[in-house]
């Protein structure tokens, strides 16, 4: 669904939460539109414990065009 706020306005609440995990995550249930913006910051730094791990993220997103891998900058 789309959010009733401007896009711009919406990225600026986001943008204000972005040290703040489970209000981002929160932000993800809000609007769909909301997504992109609040995996900009969610996904930003990803860590795996062990190989199994990662192997586990490889096979829940095998299309890296929907994966929220595409936000990571450091892993």
């Amino acid at each position: 669904s789309r959010s009733p706020l401007p896009q711009e306005i919406s990225d600026h609440i986001v943008d204000l939460l972005h040290d703040k995990r489970d209000a981002l995550k929160a932000c993800c249930l809000v609007s769909r539109s909301w997504i992109p913006r609040t995996r900009k910051y969610l996904f930003h730094e990803v860590a795996f414990d062990s190989s199994d791990d990662f192997e586990a993220w490889y096979k829940t997103f095998l299309d890296p065009v929907n994966s929220p891998g595409c936000y990571t900058r450091f892993l």
